[in-house]
């Protein structure tokens, strides 16, 4: 296993490329921290500090690993007990399709409750609307709920934050008996017995190898409940049963199927629900992970390659951590292991932590003071925000507690040096100065193609890959934190090649 050594920025001079790094917005987070770990040169020292709210602060850094690996880490810490409310978010609030992470916070935005900060949050199920892997609760609401008993952070009110291994246990009761269900709105396998309710889109989206009972339901499934419904109709054979508003579906194959043909229109069903640890029956939101990272102060992480990561921790005086480190761009952040990540949030002061989608789903974005919305702070390894089954966002609960500024106006030098170079498989590399503003937050940088925004850089180089081979103009400009744009770089032609 390879250990993170983490460094301050002086620390580093002369070590690292030349780059313009994500969003900086920071916060001190030593007063959290753990002791430093064996094979640690310091504790994460943030680069720059802002802070963005009551409660809540952000900070980015840069870490290397025992391999020299250069790490690019965001950091948002959030204390629950401020005038903050911590929300998971699925994607149009429906299984069906995905949504960024950024435009799920911007839906449940308002002036009086902005978002201050947003990332990516459970792995999906492919292949059947996108389902979230483990729990997914809002607002009381259980819109997702998987087979597995899996790590899930859990939210009572707006203070009280716990994480454990859990799952909801759901059950039928009818005239013929009672029947168990595997998982609530994800697809249903061979074997097994799974629930739909109009979260999941106008209809089952399951194949015709079972049988569905189509069910009118006074009420949502919660994490406790007792649903009382009526059978409308039994469908043998058929699946993509529709689901609208007042209905659920159970759908069931082989012998889930037959249990479910002998059930008869207008019987009344029993629907009840409970979580595997009961003292979550209670709990108002709930979002999953595929594996903790620290439990109860210990490293549980399982080995992996390295890669972008997504991950969350609580921390022992309860304060929420929310972490991302991106990967999978050489020389500016190679990407962690599952180990290393952990050891990374003992560093910032975890008990517990579990791991979130990772890869081309990492995103943080955060809201600048004196910026209007949230920006990507940092760089997604696909070169833009991927559309993700949930999210994590912090709001602010009123509007002054987000923290405000001067609002800035006054755009960034266009950037110059603007220079390119054809390489194989139409891939063009982009590379430029870096630009100046009269604020101390780091800038971002859009990269047009014949006229056409295609990317965001966080640093002063990127590589674009046209989709065809031919003659392109690129151009690029500055933004700040304030969504302030430069003027337009002398343009650069350059005629792509496969090899």
């Amino acid at each position: 296993m390879s250990t993170l050594a983490v460094h301050t920025r002086d620390q580093l001079v002369g070590r690292i490329m030349p780059a313009a790094a994500a969003l900086s917005v920071a916060v001190a987070l030593l007063s959290n921290a753990a002791p430093v770990r064996a094979g640690y040169s310091t504790a994460f020292s943030p680069r720059q500090v802002e802070h963005l709210s009551a409660g809540v602060d952000f900070s980015t850094g840069l870490a290397y690993t025992s391999r020299s690996l250069r790490e690019s880490v965001n950091v948002a810490t959030v204390d629950p007990r401020s005038a903050v409310r911590v929300q998971p978010i699925l994607s149009n609030d429906m299984i069906v399709g995905r949504e960024r992470p950024s435009k799920m916070a911007a839906r449940y935005s308002t002036p009086g409750s902005p978002a201050l900060v947003a990332i990516n949050g459970d792995f999906w199920w492919p292949g059947h609307g996108t389902a979230p892997r483990g729990l997914h609760v809002q607002n009381r609401e259980v819109m997702s709920a998987g087979p597995l008993a899996l790590p899930t952070l859990g939210i009572k009110g707006n203070a009280d934050m716990r994480m454990d291994q859990v799952k909801l246990n759901v059950s039928v009761s009818y005239p013929g008996g009672n029947l168990n269900v595997s998982q609530v709105n994800g697809g249903r396998r061979p074997g097994e017995l799974a629930l739909y309710t109009p979260r999941v889109g106008s209809s089952t989206h399951t194949d015709a190898l079972g049988t569905e009972v189509v069910l009118s339901v006074n009420g949502v499934l919660r994490p406790q409940s007792s649903l009382t419904g009526t059978v409308q109709q039994v469908r043998v054979g058929a699946g993509n049963s529709a689901v609208g508003p007042g209905q659920m579906v159970l759908s069931g194959s082989d012998v889930n199927s037959v249990a479910l043909q002998a059930m008869q229109p207008g019987q009344s069903v029993t629907i009840n629900s409970t979580m595997s640890n009961s003292s979550w029956n209670d709990i108002d939101n709930a979002i999953g992970g595929d594996q903790f990272l620290v439990r109860n102060g210990r490293l549980s992480a399982l080995v992996s390659r390295a890669h972008p990561r997504t991950a969350i921790g609580l921390t022992k005086s309860g304060s929420l951590l929310m972490v991302t480190v991106d990967g999978r761009q050489p020389g500016y952040s190679y990407g962690v292991t599952a180990p290393e990540m952990g050891e990374l949030m003992m560093q910032l002061g975890a008990v517990d932590a579990l791991n979130f989608d990772g890869g081309g789903s990492t995103t943080m974005a955060v809201r600048a003071p004196g910026a209007t919305g949230l920006i990507v702070a940092n760089s997604p390894s696909g070169g833009y925000q991927r559309a993700v089954t949930s999210a994590l966002v912090v709001f602010a609960t009123s509007a002054g507690a987000a923290a405000t500024a001067n609002p800035d106006t006054t755009p960034p030098t266009t950037p110059g040096g603007f220079d390119a170079a054809a390489l194989a498989y139409r891939r063009v590399m982009l590379q430029w100065d870096d630009a100046r503003d009269d604020t101390t937050s780091e800038l971002r940088f859009y990269v047009y193609r014949d006229g056409r925004k295609v990317g965001t850089a966080v640093r002063t180089a990127y590589v674009d890959r046209p989709r065809t081979v031919g003659t392109h103009r690129y151009t690029v400009r500055a933004v700040d934190a304030a969504g302030n744009i430069s003027g337009v770089s002398v343009a650069i032609t350059v005629v792509t090649r496969y090899r």
